[in-house]
């Protein structure tokens, strides 16, 4: 058993309240940390048999659940794990299989008249868009419908993806979707977006996808606020300067401290960004990104 309940409480991660409508009994429902975008309640941490399952992105190893929300190194992960685990714990682990290749989803293809207005009306060149990032257009049909599809490479190899909504008619949930866990040939929070198309020694480093995009190359994805520890060995291994431009929200705010203090232990020259239009990278003005790209020498 694993006592999720207490495990949650201890370490301050907001569960699903009893009215929730994933609220299940013999589970604990928290946010998802592995799946872009907000995602509400859907990761379960099963209280009995002791593993977690994402209602999107599949199963998850305990300790890697507990590295994602709380920063902390995998073997601290597991000791934090073990604190909350009594009786036999010989189940919790099945070495995880990967896919040799990506299935992207259905109708995948060149981007749609509906996908290249999205991308303008939020001050995007499509072209741009699909030569640079290889950005595509899902079909009409399926349960990723009407996404922009997003490839994740690392070495030059999809690696996974995740879809966001062009309609604007997903509830903040459902915005983006992600490739499905069992689906990926590696997983997308071991890697960085952007990471193949960046060279020389800095980088910045944001949220999302769109704020890449917005930053042009050198610049890196983490999926979220919710980092993991394999991301910031990337860095650290890669880039001798970081420049951190996540979210002006209190969720960003609190991110780019904690990459700020996990760079700055593994030595990397750092500097949080301050936004002070109080919007997203990825919404900010194009001449106002170019010349912070000037400002800061990428």
């Amino acid at each position: 058993m694993f006592d999720a309940e207490s495990f949650t409480r201890d370490y301050k991660v907001p569960t699903a309240p009893a009215y929730h409508k994933h609220h299940r009994a013999k589970w604990v429902n928290i946010a998802c940390p592995f799946c872009a975008g907000n995602i509400g309640f859907h990761l379960g941490i099963n209280i009995e048999k002791g593993f977690a399952a994402c209602f999107r992105c599949g199963t998850h190893w305990i300790p890697k659940v507990i590295s994602a929300l709380t920063s902390q190194w995998m073997d601290a992960a597991k000791a934090t794990a073990a604190r909350y685990y009594s009786g036999d714990q010989a189940v919790q682990y099945v070495p995880r299989e990967y896919q040799q290749a990506i299935n992207p989803p259905m109708g995948t293809g060149p981007l749609t008249d509906r996908a290249r207005q999205y991308l303008i009306d939020r001050r995007f060149d499509p072209d741009e868009i699909s030569a640079v990032w290889d950005v595509q257009a899902t079909g009409i049909h399926g349960d990723y419908r009407n996404r922009l599809y997003i490839p994740i490479t690392l070495n030059r190899q999809v690696i996974s993806y995740t879809a966001r909504d062009f309609t604007g008619k997903k509830e903040d949930a459902d915005k983006y979707r992600a490739c499905p866990d069992a689906e990926e040939v590696y997983h997308h929070k071991f890697a960085l977006y952007g990471l193949d198309q960046a060279s020389g020694d800095t980088c910045a480093v944001t949220e999302g996808c769109p704020d890449v995009w917005r930053f042009g190359p050198n610049a890196l994805g983490t999926y979220g606020t919710k980092f993991l520890p394999q991301q910031v060995r990337v860095i650290a291994k890669r880039f001798d300067r970081a420049f951190l431009f996540f979210d002006p929200d209190p969720a960003g705010i609190e991110a780019g401290e904690k990459m700020y203090q996990a760079l700055d232990a593994r030595a990397v020259d750092c500097e949080i960004l301050y936004n002070d239009a109080g919007v997203d990278p990825g919404a900010m003005d194009q001449q106002e990104i170019n010349q912070l790209r000037k400002e800061i020498g990428i």
